[in-house]
């Protein structure tokens, strides 16, 4: 971290460059941390809040892994401050995205609170409760 005039600053390994240390900034630092430490995902398998159109409006994910070797989208996850709840309306968010990126599995974490879903067949999602094997083949 660093500091400039008015902020405290984080570095973003994926975007290499500094950001302002909000909470939800620090959620997706952290995220990005566990995903490269823990399960060994490479940063350049990471997207940190690129644009996607839905009906024509501009909107940013907040992070996106892909797959190994095929480089498809593999996760999406929606990233909140701590003190805004995992409900509905996230995955409702999550969902409109899904449709444009189309990924396997979701997640949705303010940091305190994650929960991880995998895309099923008949449009709907199985929540998971450990990372699927498709996380862990970089470990």
């Amino acid at each position: 971290t660093r500091a400039d005039k008015n902020h405290v600053l984080i570095w973003d390994p994926v975007r290499r460059d500094y950001f302002e240390l909000t909470p939800e900034e620090l959620v997706r630092q952290l995220l990005i941390l566990l995903f490269n430490q823990e399960l060994k995902i490479p940063y350049s398998h990471m997207a940190v809040e690129k644009a996607i159109f839905i009906k024509n409006k501009r909107l940013r994910f907040d992070l996106l892994v892909y797959q190994r070797k095929t480089l498809n989208p593999l996760l999406l996850a929606e990233l909140k401050k701590p003190s805004v709840p995992i409900n509905q309306a996230v995955f409702d968010q999550l969902s409109a995205y899904q449709h444009i990126i189309k990924c396997p599995f979701l997640m949705a974490s303010n940091g305190r609170k994650t929960r991880l879903m995998k895309t099923i067949h008949s449009g709907g999602y199985q929540e998971l409760h450990q990372w699927p094997d498709d996380l862990k083949i970089w470990s």
